[in-house]
């Protein structure tokens, strides 16, 4: 008999212990669902600026390439200060990191979800090393401009309140009109907004990763 009560004991601990694991894991799957939302919206925000970002990059080279291009100054100000100041992607990784840090990944019992978030999470590796590329050829791109723009009128298009970049005022002179120069930066141009195309391709992937990795983790969890 004392054998028996001891053997219940150890199985309702053994249940309750169990339960505790398997609310645990639900937790973190509804919060992990929370961040991917979160990641969706933002690399949607981000593919809808790089689309802006290659537009505007598109409309320099062409300025730049143009026959009156001394008249446009004030655009070509613009577009040239504006021209490197990127937005990337940092994921929503709490959750994730709460699990890392815990332990809590081995409450995540079942394998498909398991492998669908580990493959999620490593293809951001792949991204990172893109922008760490984009932001290299933005780099090569300031370090081009420096010999064709006046950094004193780049200095007055910034306002001290808002940061706010807006046009400068007449028509400025860039500080140089020697074709090869302008070249060069329409090359360093064509690089970085090549980068950005790839970058933004990228972006897309992870958005449909997300996206997918939310309706795998509702399926397997019953999850509304």
């Amino acid at each position: 008999m004392l054998f028996l009560a001891v053997f219940c004991g150890f199985l309702a601990e053994y249940q309750l212990e169990h339960k505790i694991e398997k609310d645990r894991e639900k937790e973190y799957i509804r919060s992990m669902i929370e961040d991917l939302k979160q990641d969706a919206t933002t690399l949607n925000n981000l593919i809808t600026f790089f689309s802006q970002k290659g537009k505007d990059l598109d409309s320099l080279m062409i300025l730049l390439n143009t026959p009156n291009i001394m008249e446009k100054g004030d655009i070509i100000y613009l577009k040239g200060k504006t021209a490197p100041y990127m937005r990337y992607f940092a994921s929503t990784d709490r959750t994730i990191l709460q699990m890392k840090n815990s332990g809590g990944f081995r409450l995540i019992r079942n394998n498909f979800a398991a492998n669908s978030i580990l493959d999620y999470y490593a293809a951001l590796n792949f991204s990172d090393q893109l922008q760490n590329i984009n932001r290299q050829q933005a780099e090569s791109y300031r370090n081009i401009a420096l010999d064709i723009f006046d950094p004193m009128i780049f200095e007055g298009m910034i306002s001290d309140k808002t940061n706010i970049v807006t046009k400068p005022e007449g028509n400025p002179r860039l500080l140089t009109y020697e074709k090869k120069q302008l070249t060069k930066l329409a090359g360093a141009i064509h690089y970085f907004n090549t980068s950005r195309r790839t970058l933004g391709v990228s972006y897309l992937e992870q958005k449909q990763g997300a996206t997918n990795l939310i309706s795998i983790l509702k399926k397997e969890y019953h999850l509304k």
